[in-house]
């Protein structure tokens, strides 16, 4: 087993967000928005089966979503930002983030 943190940085504005790893929804939170001070929203952590698995982040109040494939050899850590018009981007490190 290994550890996936998920980190929602910058661009959340009050969103409604769900995070599925193979299909299994691992995080669900409301009304996450960005800290402008630190780049930092919210985090979770889950436990998963070591190898290939895919990530899925979707806002479902503005109907975005997108998806990435990791490969779960060790903890990772996934961060998860929003682009101008919503468009989900995704920023995946075997060291955690560090924010201000």
């Amino acid at each position: 087993m290994q550890t996936l943190h998920l980190e929602l940085q910058e661009g959340f504005d009050d969103d409604r967000v769900v995070a599925r790893l193979n299909g299994v929804e691992i995080l669900s939170l409301d009304h996450v928005t960005t800290r402008m001070q630190t780049g930092f929203a919210a985090a979770g952590t889950t436990q998963a089966a070591d190898g290939k698995a895919v990530l899925e982040v979707a806002l479902p109040d503005s109907g975005q979503q997108a998806s990435t494939e990791i490969n779960l050899i060790q903890t990772l850590w996934a961060g998860i930002h929003v682009e101008p018009g919503k468009a989900i981007q995704f920023r995946i490190s075997q060291a955690p983030f560090g924010y201000v």
